[in-house]
């Protein structure tokens, strides 16, 4: 049996299609609570992007806003006073971007944000602007008024790194620095980076040793010594003259080193 349908009811059945499909997608990609970019849909975007401004030779600039001390709002206010500030943080973090950038719920109380061809200097002020503008915002439900504040770190392509997962890596670094001095702030990884040498995957470190004494071999007890590490990525070490043993040693795993110290203590053990 043939049905006809007017143009009218074939346009709100395309309409009424195209609808459920769109839906369907922004279910699949967003945050249920915020409308944000979810965790998987940011990282995939997050890799375009770098690829992009690869080809393009742009810069990009990873931030990651955590809110300070959340969990109090759960704790006494409940859930749905909670998922209110992250839903309002999320509106005010994604109205100080542009529509190019990329801004997710990456997990919890914690947003990822990626300003495109963007460098640390033009970041910075919009990364301080959104910290300011949440603290100076008050949450208000039923007369329930609560100030909140947000930490952030910030980390820059291809500056700190060329790879997805260590800008999000050094930008988390900046967050927890942040929260280390109290919260409310951004921190730039690479002003980390410069106080405090972070070596990552595979170096090589030539290490000097002051020996007051050694013991090779034979089972004895090999003891304590003084080490002034001298790091470096390549180039050549002039071995000075005197009591000193040299060794090159590989590390797989992060290691810090302070520049600023001149020695640090540790026991190397037999062999």
């Amino acid at each position: 049996i043939k049905q006809t349908y007017s143009f009218e009811v074939l346009c709100d059945f395309i309409h009424d299609k195209a609808k459920r499909l769109f839906d369907k997608y922004e279910n699949a990609i967003k945050d249920g609570l915020t409308g944000l970019l979810n965790h998987k849909t940011f990282m995939d975007r997050a890799k375009q992007e770098i690829e992009r401004a690869r080809r393009f030779q742009h810069h990009l600039v990873f931030l990651i806003y955590d809110l300070d001390k959340f969990k109090r709002i759960n704790d006494t206010l409940g859930h749905p006073y909670g998922d209110y500030v992250i839903g309002t943080t999320a509106k005010i973090i994604k109205d100080n971007v542009r529509s190019i950038d990329l801004v997710a719920r990456y997990g919890g109380e914690e947003f990822a944000v990626v300003l495109v061809n963007t460098n640390t200097e033009s970041a910075m002020m919009v990364a301080q602007r959104i910290v300011d503008n949440i603290a100076d915002y008050n949450f208000n439900i039923d007369d329930k008024e609560v100030n909140m504040t947000i930490s952030s770190g910030l980390s820059e392509y291809p500056n700190d790194s060329d790879t997805l997962s260590d800008l999000i890596q050094f930008a988390d670094e900046g967050l927890y620095k942040t929260k280390d001095s109290g919260g409310n702030g951004v921190t730039i990884y690479h002003s980390i980076a410069n106080k405090w040498c972070a070596f990552k995957r595979t170096y090589c470190f030539v290490i000097l040793l002051t020996i007051s004494s050694i013991s090779i071999g034979n089972g004895e007890e090999t003891n304590q010594k003084n080490i002034a590490i001298h790091h470096f990525m390549q180039g050549e070490f002039l071995l000075n003259q005197g009591n000193y043993a040299l060794a090159v040693l590989e590390f797989q795993d992060a290691l810090s080193i302070d520049p600023n110290a001149s020695t640090i203590h540790v026991s190397i053990a037999d062999g």
